[in-house]
């Protein structure tokens, strides 16, 4: 019909199978700091021919220079013409970060962010949390879980800061209802069965006692090999 098949995957490429071309997007947009692990400041995009060609047939000049996609795809295939000043520093860094991932291997990667997310649903689950939603549209990347009857979800965020650990509560009206869990880019075993413990202790300090999270976890890593779990720790030399 027409319509551009537009996909956010800001927390979904470099922490699972993301096929721009086989899928047919139009559109994949994702960003360094989530599952590849750099630092935020830069936008990934993608752009298919049916996209460019209707970006160079509208009838009026799109309002924004520094978004205009055409700008931007001119300066790939002409690259002594700049388009902007580029934030160069943030790139180099995104430049280590894509030699992590291939250092690591893809399909490897992808299965490291699987086993973490079905540890953390374990521990989840055993301390008494529903997870949200059902297991077949979770991105292996990021878990919610709807809090039990008592604290807030904004509560135990609180209060597992004060353990040293940063998760997330929801948005709009589930702000005080769901638990946001990230386990993408360079987590390991260690920062789950931390976070896990932090969730535990909040939970008591908050008068609900409950226990079993960390136990779960790991046993749900024992069933993965061990070298599967670890994220790489050097950056290769890949050439230039």
């Amino acid at each position: 019909r027409g319509l551009l098949y537009i996909v956010d995957a800001v927390s979904s490429v470099g922490g699972m199978d993301v096929r721009v071309d086989e899928w047919g997007m139009d559109y994949c947009i994702t960003g360094p700091q989530k599952a590849l692990a750099a630092p935020p400041g830069l936008a990934l995009l993608s752009v298919s021919e049916r996209a460019l060609e209707v970006a160079s047939s509208r009838r009026e000049e799109p309002f924004t220079f520094y978004m205009d996609v055409r700008g931007w795809v001119r300066a790939t295939r002409e690259p002594l013409k700049r388009y902007v000043t580029h934030a160069v520093l943030l790139v180099l860094a995104l430049r280590e970060a894509l030699k992590l991932v291939l250092e690591e291997g893809l399909e490897k990667r992808f299965r490291r962010h699987e086993a973490l997310a079905e540890a953390v649903r374990a521990g989840l689950r055993a301390l008494g949390m529903e997870l949200f939603p059902e297991k077949a549209y979770a991105a292996p990347t990021l878990t919610a879980a709807e809090v039990p009857e008592g604290p807030s979800s904004r509560a135990l965020v609180r209060a597992v800061l004060e353990e040293g650990v940063r998760i997330s509560a929801g948005w709009g009206e589930l702000a005080d209802r769901i638990l946001r869990v990230g386990h993408m880019g360079n987590v390991g075993p260690e920062h789950v069965l931390r976070t896990l413990g932090a969730l535990e202790k909040a939970l008591a300090m908050l008068g609900r006692e409950v226990s079993g999270g960390v136990e779960a976890a790991a046993a749900r890593l024992s069933e993965f090999e061990e070298e599967l779990l670890r994220p790489p720790d050097e950056v290769p030399e890949l050439g230039a």
